[in-house]
């Protein structure tokens, strides 16, 4: 995995939230998915330890320090289901996981973690989730529909995320892993209300990103 990659997943990940948190998100049962009061912005909180020493500085962090912007320990396990070629979920306890595959062999491995990502977010578009916002049964086993691609991607209290794209002999495979691990049956993906737009909004372990209407969660 290059870096480049990496920051795609995450930033395509992020900025779909975001979209969820501001009420901009279509959705196909309900016009628009419901504002989120308190979505978590993915990133690992390795993040803050890897730039505490900028805090006070003018100085600007790489884009990748010590490779801990995101959670790396999380893509060794989406590297481990990936790098096997064989487009099924590794049921990896605590772990959620997206997986994505496309017949192009060898494909730019940026491009594949954009178009995995829009694949797995174009969900609520298509099938729709409801103004309830809650995962049922009766949502999940809906026929000749998907769903769970989305709610993992946007649910509230999922932080930390690790991908992995791999060429393998007959596709090109993406996996992403998610920690802590969201679809959990009969919860709300996500509380709903109006995004933060100060530090309190986002109760005390983590500030707001008032623009992205998004939580980071404090190291």
């Amino acid at each position: 995995m290059t870096d480049q990659a990496r920051q795609k997943f995450l930033d395509m990940h992020n900025s779909y939230r975001s979209q969820v948190a501001k009420g901009q998100a279509k959705d196909a049962l309900s016009g628009y998915a419901p504002r989120a009061a308190k979505m978590k912005k993915m990133q690992s909180i390795l993040w803050y330890e890897a730039n505490s020493k900028y805090s006070s500085s003018t100085e600007v962090p790489p884009l990748f320090p010590e490779k801990k912007i995101y959670d790396c320990g999380v893509e060794s396990t989406a590297r481990q289901n990936a790098k096997k070629c064989v487009f099924a979920h590794s049921h990896m306890k605590g772990l959620g996981e997206n997986i994505w595959m496309t017949t192009a062999r060898q494909m730019d491995k940026v491009k594949a973690a954009e178009q995995a990502s829009q694949g797995w977010f174009s969900e609520l578009a298509k099938y729709g989730v409801g103004p309830a916002n809650k995962l049922t049964m009766q949502l999940w086993n809906r026929p000749k529909t998907q769903i769970g691609h989305y709610t993992q991607m946007v649910w509230q209290n999922t932080y930390k995320l690790g991908c992995f794209v791999e060429w393998c002999s007959s596709m090109t495979y993406g996996v992403c892993q998610y920690s802590p691990q969201g679809n959990m049956m009969n919860q709300l993906i996500y509380e709903k209300g109006n995004p933060c737009t100060k530090d309190s909004d986002c109760g005390s372990n983590a500030r707001c990103s008032a623009q992205e209407a998004l939580c980071i969660v404090k190291g």
